[in-house]
Order: structure tokens, then C-alpha cells, then sequence
């Protein structure tokens, strides 16, 4: 051991003994060790694995709210019913932007008390039209994309942790004021809406940046893939709260949604205020261990929110538009495939109701379990010096996009009644999904984790439109319902797969950028980072702040 006393357990023993002045060197540099270079803190027992886990609950809300009204809604309208002539059947949210809200007629809204039933035995079923549903549901989600490039800048400019609490509570009090407000009339069911879709654009960013302060470079890629899954873990929630709402009788089982969804939303903000901090060094419940392990480790990390966001050095940064680019391509094949791809299991391969359910629930099984392995290699990965971070970032992004293309590729191919080969085809989205978690997904935080709020509301702009485009695409190219109308959305997927790749391989990054720690510093690059791109990113940082601030090692 190294302070076992040679030859004698006495202390004059211990001054006697010559050889103890070969141990000195190795106690001073213990001692040294202890304060300067801290030993890593087990991510199993630490207290960032309890911050991602609370990131991973509020990625699990946000989806799970995107879904809240649309879920719930097969419960509120009532069935088989037409006002006007109108069918008033439950819209869901991938086929609500096929409703032409721009026809919505206000005299409508303002009949029959607000669209509500009738039959007073029944004061919780609505007598809504597809047009009515639609503006229910394009008032959260306008909202919500309206709201990511100015909560990006609030992230930055305010703190991570400040907006995300206050975008809990608008969107937990926007989900729970949604059911008395379906009591006083549409307009105000649309305003609740329209508070739950601000509050929970903001939150994304918001997770984002409070994540990037708790996330050691070597464990970026576990801890992000981590929170990330809370992203499917949300549609499952969604959807199984809204069954079990059906068969519960009290007020119409439906206000199940909202109260579980809505009241989950306001603890976890209570949370935040008590237990999490923008900077793990002003937090007293983490060990001081661990303060300074992540200190050493995350750059850019004094951003508390107090300094101006370089915009106009990010909007000048293609690898930041890489990330965008790259997610636009994942998104349109995961989106075709999973709300339009049950459609054409249907219409064109002929599968039964039951085999559509089980086979679309193929990649999120699969996504869960698969991201924490990958994320666990992709750190293991970079931390031994196979790959740098850049060049694995880029990997990554490969087989995700191959596995997509394949999948859209297969799909054009199913024969009739092909129950394995749809089974496969959706086996390789998930796949794809899950290494989507390791390339883009974090790749913001790479890029700078001070600004990483901003950095992913660029790119949340940049690829939402994906998700409102599809449905309509989709709707007018496959009018005829046959199988080459099909292949030619699959085949375009594909293609788009293939540009959103090499446009990520050309100027896709996993360096921090020269503006990574703001405007007012200085920034010296070595002369030979790109000659030595891996050794460099295994020694300290290339970015030298000017008032000598110890932002700790970069080791990507």
C-alpha cells in the first residue's frame, strides 16, 4: 500500500526507516491528485445520473404532452355524431394537419353552446367537427414551434434551469386548466392549449441546456442517449393513460390525461427548484467530488446565463445547420414510416389490425433498451482513443442513415401479406432511431455546451416542419392507394436520407467551436489542430479564455 510503513509500525520506526523516502513523492502527488485532478465519480451512484434521469422525465412529458389532446380526444367527442353534416369522428394529431383550418368558420364554434353535447346526462362529451379538432391541435403545436428560437436565447441569456421550471408550470397549469375549460367554451379550451404548447416548446431547449452544465464530455454521448429515450417513452405514456381513461367513468375518464399529465409537469418543477442547480458546484447535495469532476470536465460551463449568446457566430456555423439537416432526414423516415407506414401495411400489404399494432411497436421496444448500450460504447469509444468525437459523431450518423434507407427501401419490396419482411422493415427503423441518439442528437452539446440551449432550438426549427408536411404529402401523392404511389414516397425518404448524410459528412463537427465560451474571448487554436485532430482532443482544451478561467480539460 502506499503508506505501509517498511519495516517497523512504530513512528520512530517509520523516521528510521530509509526506504519511507521513496513513498514521499507518491504521497505528495496522492495529496495533489486529490484536490487538482479528482478521481472519476461512478456514474451509477452519482448525482448527474439523477439530473439526466430528471432530463429524461421531462423529454418523457413533452412528448407525452404533444400527444395529451390527441389521445385523449377518441374520448371526449362524441362518436358517430354530425353537426352540420359535419363528421365529428376523433382526429388524431399525424392527420390533423389535413383538416384546411383556414375554412374554420367562428359561427360554427359559437353553435350548439361550444360544440358541447346536448344530452346534459353526458356534460363531458363534445359534438366536435374535424375542423374544430384540428384547431385544437394546431394551436398546441404552432405554439410549440414558435416558441424554440426565442426559449433558446432565454436559456442563454437567463439560465437553463430559471426557464425550464417556469415552462413546467405553464404547461402542467396549461394541461390542467384544459378540462373546466371544455366547460366554459372552445375558446378557452384553445387558450389552455395554446399555454401548454408555449410551456412545453420552451422545455425542450430548456432540458437541453440545463443538461449540457451536468454532462461530462466522456459520458455526453450515455448521458444524452439517456434522456433521450424519454422522447418514446412519452408516446407510449400518452396512449396507455388515454385506454385506461376510456373505461374510467368519472367525468368521462378523458380528464385522466390531463390531471396525470398535467399534475407529473408541476412536481417535477417542484423538483427542480429544490434539488437542481444550473452548475453542479453550487449544488449542496452533490458530493464535492463530483462538483469537480464535472467541473474538470465540461466546457464552457460558467455560462449561467449572464453573458450575450454570439448569434450572429452560430448562424454563420455550418456544422451547426449539419445538425438540422441531418435530423430533417431522420425525421421523414421515421414519421413516414410510423404514422403513414400502418396505412400502407393496410391498404397495400393487407395486414390484419392486430399485426399493424404489433409490428409498429417494433422500434420502440427495440429503440429503449438498444440507446443506453450504444451511447455506453460511443463514450467507451472516444475515451480510448479508437475514434474521435467528430469522426464517431459521423459513424454514427452512417448506419443511421443506411439502416433508414434500407427500411424505406424494404417496405417498396413487402410482398402481400408479408408479415416478417414488415417485421424486419420496422425492426431497421429502430435501429436507426437508436443510433440517431449518438450522432445529431448530442451534437449540439459538442459543439458548445454553454450555448447548447440555442444550438438546439436552431435545430428543433430547422426539422419540425418534417413532422406537420408528412401527413399531407403523404395524403395527396397516395390518393390512388397503390403500391407504386407508395414507392415513390419511400423512394424519395430515401433519397432525402441520402443528401441529409452528406451534407452531416461534409460539415458535420464534434469539436468546440471557436465561439463555444461567447464573444468576449479569445480563442487560440494550435497550429497543428488539424494535423493532430485525435491527439489533440485528448489533451486540454485549444480554447484559451482571456482572464484565464479554468474551464477544465476538452476531452470529447
Amino acid at each position: 500500500m502506499l503508506l505501509y510503513p517498511l519495516g517497523s509500525n512504530t513512528i520512530t520506526g517509520l523516521i528510521e526507516d530509509y526506504s519511507m523516502i521513496i513513498h514521499y513523492p507518491r504521497i505528495i502527488l496522492m495529496i495533489f491528485l486529490l484536490f487538482v485532478e479528482p478521481p472519476k465519480v461512478r456514474l451509477c451512484i452519482s448525482y448527474r445520473l439523477l439530473v439526466t434521469l430528471s432530463c429524461m422525465a421531462c423529454m418523457l412529458l413533452i412528448f407525452a404532452s404533444q400527444d395529451s389532446m390527441s389521445s385523449a380526444i377518441v374520448c371526449m367527442v362524441r362518436q358517430n355524431h354530425k353537426p352540420n353534416g359535419i363528421d365529428s369522428q376523433p382526429l388524431s394529431n399525424y392527420t390533423s394537419m389535413n383538416v384546411d383550418i383556414r375554412r374554420f368558420d367562428v359561427q360554427e364554434m359559437n353553435q350548439t353552446k361550444y360544440h358541447r353535447t346536448k344530452d346534459i346526462k353526458q356534460p363531458w362529451l363534445f359534438d366536435w367537427s374535424l375542423k374544430i379538432q384540428g384547431w385544437l391541435l394546431f394551436s398546441f403545436f404552432l405554439c410549440y414551434f414558435i416558441v424554440q428560437a426565442p426559449s433558446g436565447l432565454l436559456v442563454s441569456r437567463c439560465g437553463p434551469k430559471r426557464v425550464l421550471v417556469i415552462s413546467l408550470i405553464c404547461a402542467g397549469l396549461g394541461h390542467l386548466l384544459t378540462i373546466p375549460a371544455t366547460q366554459l367554451g372552445l375558446p378557452f379550451v384553445i387558450i389552455a392549449r395554446i399555454i401548454a404548447g408555449s410551456g412545453t416548446g420552451c422545455l425542450f431547449t430548456s432540458t437541453f441546456g440545463l443538461l449540457g452544465m451536468w454532462a461530462p464530455r466522456q459520458e455526453a454521448s450515455l448521458l444524452y442517449s439517456i434522456a433521450g429515450v424519454g422522447m418514446e417513452g412519452g408516446n407510449v405514456l400518452s396512449f396507455g393513460i388515454s385506454m385506461l381513461a376510456c373505461e374510467v367513468s368519472f367525468q368521462g375518464g378523458w380528464p385522466l390525461v390531463f390531471y396525470l399529465i398535467g399534475g407529473f409537469q408541476i412536481l417535477l418543477a417542484i423538483f427542480f427548484i429544490l434539488r437542481v442547480t444550473n452548475l453542479p458546484a453550487n449544488n449542496r447535495y452533490i458530493s464535492a467530488q463530483e462538483a469537480r469532476y464535472i467541473e474538470k470536465n465540461v466546457a464552457g460551463k460558467a455560462n449561467e446565463g449572464k453573458r450575450k449568446t454570439p448569434i450572429r457566430r452560430i448562424l454563420q456555423s455550418m456544422c451547426v445547420y449539419a445538425i438540422a439537416v441531418s435530423q430533417v432526414g431522420t425525421l421523414l423516415m421515421y414519421y413516414t414510416v410510423m404514422t403513414q407506414g400502418p396505412i400502407y401495411l393496410r391498404d397495400v400489404i393487407h395486414l390484419s389490425s392486430f399485426q399493424i399494432n404489433v409490428i409498429s411497436s417494433v422500434p420502440f421496444l427495440l429503440i429503449i433498451p438498444l440507446v443506453f448500450g450504444i451511447g455506453r460504447l460511443s463514450d467507451w469509444i472516444v475515451n480510448s482513443g479508437i475514434l474521435n468525437l467528430t469522426t464517431l459523431r459521423k459513424v454514427n450518423d452512417g448506419l443511421c442513415k443506411c439502416f433508414g434507407m434500407t427500411a424505406l427501401v424494404g417496405l417498396c419490396f413487402v410482398p402481400r401479406l408479408g408479415v416478417v419482411s414488415s417485421f424486419m422493415c420496422y425492426f431497421t427503423v429502430g435501429l436507426a432511431q437508436s443510433m440517431s441518439y449518438v450522432s445529431f442528437f448530442g451534437n449540439a452539446y459538442d459543439l458548445s455546451p454553454a450555448y447548447v440551449g440555442f444550438v438546439s432550438a436552431i435545430q428543433q426549427v430547422g426539422s419540425l416542419w418534417v413532422s406537420f408536411a408528412i401527413p399531407p404529402v403523404v395524403g395527396f401523392v397516395v390518393q390512388e392507394k397503390t403500391r407504386e404511389n407508395w414507392r415513390l414516397i419511400f423512394f424519395t425518404g430515401a433519397a432525402v436520407q441520402a443528401i441529409a448524410y452528406a451534407f452531416y459528412l461534409k460539415f458535420g463537427s464534434g469539436q468546440l467551436q471557436p465561439w463555444a465560451f461567447g464573444e468576449e474571448y479569445e480563442i487560440v487554436i494550435s497550429n497543428n489542430e488539424s494535423n493532430k485532430e485525435s491527439k489533440q482532443e485528448k489533451s486540454t482544451s485549444p480554447f484559451v479564455p482571456k482572464n484565464k478561467v479554468n474551464y477544465g480539460s476538452v476531452i470529447p
